[in-house]
């Protein structure tokens, strides 16, 4: 037996045999067969069936709350089968109401575990490391960042930081090479004793990359004050030119610095072709709003600043790396125009949260009729 997705360097998720394949096509039509499958799992997989559990609760509780033990052998039966059989992880059953889904509906998604499959299929894995690193991505999009970025690992950057740290009263520190929001903190110049207490602050985080704030427009901070509000827009490089893929808007929550729905922040989907919000906001805990619960900001019907900009520009950064046919642009407005915060390779479709509506057929569709000589062989 097989097991799936350790190229990812994610938890492996599906064991690939004859007997696991003909078991997920049984349990989908029969509660008998689904239990039998799962049974599979606990028993060839004992240790991450067993480390699941926990999630599985802990994730029950915050979407549901207290149920009765007849519940919950329902709901790890099937959180369990649609683990294994769909890729999703325990959030998305509830995010993606799997439980009112049939088998088909259920396919529709693009799930966490996945996901990772498509990237491979539209991307160079060479080309992680471009922007994994956030110091090499700035020197690739520097045009477009637009602002000032240093890294710092070690102390002979101290000068170097001493420098960028005269020229700039508010400073966002992130981890180099973190993601989904986690690490980053804001430094402000007034209180910080000095230059030195400040540098020896970034490094107890580790290598790190510091960033001239960004001081975003008034039309989107109305949204969240504290918190640069962006848009990822997704872009899909096609042998019919660039299509921008259900872009959505990230709002920051209350006092916090980033936007990440990952770190509580809301999301909504937005329409490729007028950049007007068309759902309701959502956050990754299960909650909508039609209203931003810090700025009481209406979140549907939202307009997009400039939106014929952010295509202009993102049709344009499709284009810099020829080997990506994916990239998930994260861009905030200035007052002297849309800026690119960073791009993501492998960026989640987060859309499907806002909108509870599958798009895993639409993105085949794009693959299909992306530029072979982009494509891997992997």
């Amino acid at each position: 037996m097989k097991k799936i997705a350790t190229k990812h360097e994610i938890a492996s998720w599906k064991i690939d045999s004859p007997i696991e394949r003909w078991l997920s096509k049984r349990a989908d039509n029969s509660h008998f067969w689904k239990r039998v499958y799962v049974n599979y799992y606990r028993f060839f997989d004992k240790e991450y069936y067993n480390k699941g559990l926990s999630l599985i609760d802990k994730t029950i509780k915050l979407f549901v709350g207290t149920v009765s033990p007849k519940e919950r052998k329902r709901y790890v039966e099937d959180m369990a089968y649609s683990l294994h059989r769909f890729g999703c992880m325990f959030d998305e059953y509830f995010a993606f109401r799997f439980e009112l889904l049939n088998t088909s509906g259920r396919q529709s998604f693009i799930t966490d575990k996945i996901r990772w499959d498509y990237y491979d299929r539209m991307n160079s894995r060479e080309n992680l490391e471009l922007f994994n690193n956030k110091r090499k991505a700035y020197e690739i999009f520097r045009e477009v960042y637009k602002r000032e970025l240093i890294e710092i690992s070690g102390d002979e950057d101290f000068d170097e930081f001493v420098s960028f740290f005269d020229k700039h009263n508010t400073i966002i520190v992130k981890p180099k090479n973190g993601s989904g929001g986690r690490g980053i903190f804001l430094l402000e110049k007034e209180k910080c004793p000095s230059a030195r207490a400040a540098f020896e602050e970034i490094r107890a985080v580790g290598d790190a990359v510091v960033e001239e704030q960004i001081i975003q427009a008034p039309e989107m901070a109305a949204l969240n004050t504290s918190s640069v509000n962006t848009v990822r827009v997704p872009t899909l490089k096609t042998e019919d030119g660039v299509v921008i893929f259900h872009p959505f808007l990230r709002c920051g929550c209350g006092d916090s610095v980033v936007d990440n729905a990952s770190s509580g922040g809301i999301l909504a989907e937005v329409d490729a072709k007028t950049g007007i919000v068309i759902t309701k906001g959502a956050n990754e805990a299960g909650d909508f709003f039609i209203k931003h619960p810090f700025s009481q900001k209406v979140i549907p019907g939202f307009q997009i600043p400039r939106w014929e900009e952010v295509v202009s520009l993102v049709n344009k950064l499709a284009y810099i790396v020829p080997s990506n046919n994916y990239i998930g642009w994260d861009l905030a407005l200035t007052e002297q125009g849309w800026i690119v915060v960073e791009g993501n390779p492998r960026g989640q479709l987060l859309s499907q949260y806002a909108s509870r509506y599958g798009i895993r057929s639409e993105l085949e569709y794009y693959i299909n009729k992306m530029e072979r000589v982009y494509m891997n062989d992997t």
